[in-house]
């Protein structure tokens, strides 16, 4: 299921997934080499800045449990273990 915040374009909603990567950047060392995949298939998935928050945690502890650190492509499984549970 798909959420929409008519507020939200899609220029916003990238501007706030990018910035969230970004903040997981930050906080660990390493540097997410897929963010573009990551911002559209999140985008894909909804326009809700709720659940692309949601989303973006999930990363955040995925990577915090997994102490991934360097130059990293989140895998695809990954991401789509996450976004088909958030709902």
């Amino acid at each position: 299921m798909t959420y929409s915040n008519p507020s939200d374009s899609s220029s916003d909603l990238r501007t706030e997934i990018e910035g969230h990567l970004q903040m997981i950047e930050a906080q660990y060392p390493l540097r997410i080499m897929n963010k573009v995949y990551i911002t559209e298939k999140i985008l894909g998935k909804t326009s809700d800045s709720r659940l692309i928050l949601t989303i973006t945690i999930s990363l955040n502890h995925w990577v915090a449990i997994n102490r991934i650190s360097g130059d990293v492509e989140i895998p695809e499984r990954v991401l789509d273990q996450i976004l088909g549970v958030v709902r």
